[in-house]
């Protein structure tokens, strides 16, 4: 969690230590920012706005940090939420606010409101009142939070790398939060609702352990490879490939993860791009209805494969996009990611569009079709647009996209870099029209653009002229 210490912070078990804990919280010299409470004389303003849907006020809160964690609260609409569920809500944010320090420190990955939204959403599995909670001055930010959510729900102690749960983005419920709620109240993890089949018990004990800085699936990871023999390299390997945090067709993942961890010759430096090239045969046995395994392939012959197949499709997308040899750096997983989707996620050109090829005044203009998903993200940087998103309507036959060029005085030497790009068409195959096109950050074509899709829709016979600026 960040936190200083990495022990657990000690649950009050008596009203002995309730009281203990209270008189800490009311000390006089509690570190509460002055400026806070010079304006907040009416008690604290969260669960106000909660209660009586009050209305931002800038001029209300004084404390930068604490003003806009109170501007995001009030953008909720508290209204249309059953009364008896916004208490729960008002509840934790008047403790959480009047008793810590959690909504007036620097932004960091716990100062914001949602953990505590999603904490009141479980209000049902709550072992103790949040009004019963009475953090340690003394304490970090790291261990209040641990602290509030131990005080909450546990039963007993939870990992940090559990308690993570409470700061994934997502619906208020989640499985991560209902795995921390069960093992709080004493359950194995393994036992958990909507836990992975193929966790064992080794490994679940394992992650038990696993460092605080990982959240509760990079835990889980983390506790599969050890319990296979391999070494902390290859799990922080394998945590920041494509399979780290996904535990889908899990049962072929951890034959390649078992593999690999008892090979004494494997760099885990290979680890992600084993992992993608892997990938990239699965799919193309799937095209191809075929059945991919890993036996009868060694580890040191998937090493050799991966490097060569992430060379040769290198040099094939290379050559077809014009670009320059060494483009890609195929030992980031940035770009064979990008690879992937240049050789993967493709579909056919239109056999009833033409492109156009028009010169004009010493400019070739060109009207040429995008037939990959790799085509539809370097157009989307190039131009400032969100059209790599058309990639499953593309796919899926019901759009397709164009892209409108140019270059002065080409000769069959030029390449990408002297093109100009100038807008971005889509369409409608089924209607033949043109629904959207558009230049670059999404401005209207210029005029001479605009006389180049006029000539390139007059061949092919489409409608829905755009207008120029």
């Amino acid at each position: 969690m960040g936190g200083e210490s990495e022990c657990i912070a000690t649950l009050p078990v008596s009203p002995e230590t309730y009281g203990e804990r209270r008189d800490l919280a009311i000390d006089p010299l509690r570190p509460l920012p002055t400026d806070y409470l010079a304006k907040n004389v009416h008690g604290p303003l969260m669960p106000r706005i909660i209660a009586d849907n009050l209305t931002w006020n800038r001029n209300s809160v004084r404390h930068p940090v604490f003003r806009q964690h109170c501007r995001t609260l009030c953008k909720i609409p508290w209204t249309t939420m059953p009364d008896a569920r916004r208490e729960h809500f008002r509840r934790v944010f008047a403790v959480v606010e009047e008793r810590s320090m959690l909504f007036f420190e620097p932004p960091s990955g716990l100062m914001n409101i949602s953990p505590f939204l999603r904490a009141a959403a479980y209000a049902d599995a709550w072992e103790r009142p949040p009004e019963a909670w009475f953090p340690n001055p003394q304490d970090t930010v790291a261990e209040q939070f641990q602290s509030f959510f131990d005080h909450l729900f546990a039963r007993y102690p939870t990992p940090e790398c559990l308690t993570r749960a409470w700061l994934e983005s997502g619906p208020l419920h989640s499985a991560a939060r209902d795995w921390f709620v069960h093992v709080a109240k004493g359950g194995s993890l393994r036992a958990a609702p909507g836990f992975p089949d193929r966790v064992t018990r080794r490994a679940a004990h394992l992650a038990m352990s696993a460092p605080s800085t990982l959240n509760v699936r990079e835990a889980i990871r983390w506790g599969q490879v050890h319990a296979f023999g391999g070494d902390e390299r290859l799990t922080m390997e394998v945590l920041k490939s494509r399979i780290g945090i996904h535990f889908e067709k899990d049962r072929f993942w951890l034959t390649l993860i078992e593999k690999l961890a008892s090979s004494d010759c494997f760099d885990p430096a290979m680890t992600g791009m084993v992992v993608d090239y892997i990938t990239y045969l699965a799919e193309v046995h799937a095209s191809e209805q075929r059945p991919f395994s890993l036996k009868q392939r060694s580890v040191d012959n998937l090493c050799r494969q991966a490097l060569s197949t992430w060379k040769r499709i290198a040099r094939q997308v290379e050559k077809s996009h014009e670009m320059d040899d060494g483009f890609f750096n195929i030992h980031s997983s940035l770009d064979r990611s990008l690879l992937l989707r240049a050789v993967v996620t493709a579909w056919p050109g239109s056999e009833d569009l033409l492109p156009l090829r028009r010169r004009d005044r010493g400019t070739l203009w060109e009207v040429v079709e995008l037939c990959s998903a790799f085509d539809l993200i370097q157009e989307g940087q190039r131009m400032g647009n969100c059209v790599a998103r058309y990639a499953d309507a593309c796919l899926a036959n019901r759009c397709r996209i164009w892209t409108v060029r140019s270059v002065k005085s080409p000769d069959r030497h030029s390449n990408s870099n002297h093109r100009s790009y100038h807008a971005t068409i889509a369409i409608d195959p089924r209607s033949r029209v043109i629904t959207q096109a558009r230049g670059r950050f999404n401005r209207m074509p210029d005029r001479d653009c605009v006389e180049v899709i006029s000539a390139w829709c007059a061949t092919n016979r489409l409608s829905g002229l755009p207008a120029c600026r």
